[in-house]
């Protein structure tokens, strides 16, 4: 370290002065900062899942039809509306497991979409997606978490009031399938409903949701077509960042009430610092030592015990974001998020704590330079 000038040595070497001080207030800023990244990132991680499930649904408008209407009039009525890219028409169904005991579980949505589907692409996590040869096939979402309910394994539905008898072909993750999940469910001979028949349809357009939705509306109903509910992708996505809100905000919270904590730690340290070693300071002064030198030597030491503090926090940070990925995902999705760490928390963290400690060691420094020099050199 001998490159180093004498003033930044002699206040590096001061951390180590009193280790017990300095450890504790390595700590406590460290748990502040590990908070803080762990919020941002856990907030990247729900960005990217979010983004992953509305790249996995290509359409911006599903609309909920009034009874069960021919799918050829259906897709006759909305050609040619203009901002319409695609359109697909599905089937939609109250559902619930029936139970080995007798009666059903929970009720979700049961979904028939048409062969070769091109507007859902959900990732999958066991098994298959749908073919278009299957018979009494159905893939499930994560959210149905029966234990009896596995890839290859026998389902008993009620449809319509109606029993019948599945074989699960594959899971997929789908965040906005419902707290009870969804099931979707083959469209070949054995599939439910009524053949040619529809009660929901699907609409993708290039030139958004606005633009399109009050058209849609208009030629089903002008067709004779009752529209029951429409949802949009935009209003999918909003609900989840609402989410994401709560949850980050939650963090930032408790980091900002933890690194506020161990700041006043900082502070505290520092002034004691320079309290006992007000005699030195007044020596470095009285052999020509400027007042900028004296806050250098200060200056120095919070910043060192900032950084180590900043190096610890994000250690802490990559299990507890594992944690914290794994437990808010599982809590508000169903399923754990991917682990995802934000270079910019890391970048800004370090920002935030080495100002505080500029401003925790600046401030008693300057005190200490005011005094007088012989009063310094009484000091014991």
């Amino acid at each position: 370290m001998q490159w180093l000038n004498r003033a930044t040595r002699l206040g590096l070497g001061n951390v180590l002065r009193t280790p017990s001080r300095s450890v504790l207030t390595i700590l406590a800023l460290a748990v502040g900062g590990a908070a803080f990244m762990v919020a941002l990132n856990t907030g990247l991680a729900w960005d990217r899942a979010v983004d992953a499930e509305f790249e996995a649904r290509q359409y911006e408008l599903a609309v909920d039809l009034g009874g069960i209407h021919p799918a050829d009039q259906v897709e006759l009525a909305l050609a040619g509306v203009s901002g319409v890219g695609a359109v697909e028409t599905w089937n939609r169904y109250p559902s619930a497991a029936q139970l080995p005991t007798g009666g059903t579980g929970d009720g979700f949505d049961l979904f028939v979409p048409p062969d070769e589907t091109v507007m859902v692409d959900f990732p999958v996590l066991e098994g298959r997606w749908l073919a278009p040869d299957d018979q009494d096939a159905v893939v499930v979402t994560q959210a149905l978490k029966d234990p009896s309910i596995d890839v290859g394994s026998t389902l008993f539905l009620e449809i319509d009031g109606v029993g019948s008898r599945w074989t699960v072909v594959g899971r997929v993750r789908q965040l906005t399938g419902g707290d009870n999940g969804a099931v979707y469910a083959s469209n070949g001979p054995a599939g439910v409903g009524l053949a040619g028949s529809v009660n929901q349809v699907r609409v993708a357009g290039g030139d958004g949701v606005g633009s399109i939705l009050s058209a849609v509306e208009g030629r089903l109903i002008d067709n004779g077509i009752e529209v029951v509910a429409i949802a949009t992708a935009i209003e999918g996505r909003e609900s989840l960042d609402d989410h994401l809100l709560i949850i980050v905000g939650l963090l930032i919270i408790m980091a900002i009430l933890i690194s506020v904590v161990g700041g006043l730690g900082l502070i505290e340290a520092m002034s004691i610092s320079v309290l006992e070693r007000r005699r030195e300071l007044g020596v470095m002064r009285a052999v020509g030592a400027s007042t900028r030198d004296v806050l250098w030597v200060v200056v120095v030491e919070g910043m060192a015990i900032a950084a180590l503090s900043w190096l610890v926090a994000l250690v802490l940070s990559i299990p507890a974001s594992v944690v914290v990925a794994g437990v808010t995902g599982d809590l508000f999705l169903q399923t754990p998020l991917s682990v995802s760490f934000s270079v910019t928390g890391v970048g800004l963290w370090f920002v935030i704590v080495v100002a505080l400690a500029i401003v925790s060691s600046a401030i008693p420094a300057l005190e200490a330079t005011e005094s007088p020099v012989r009063q310094s050199l009484a000091h014991e």
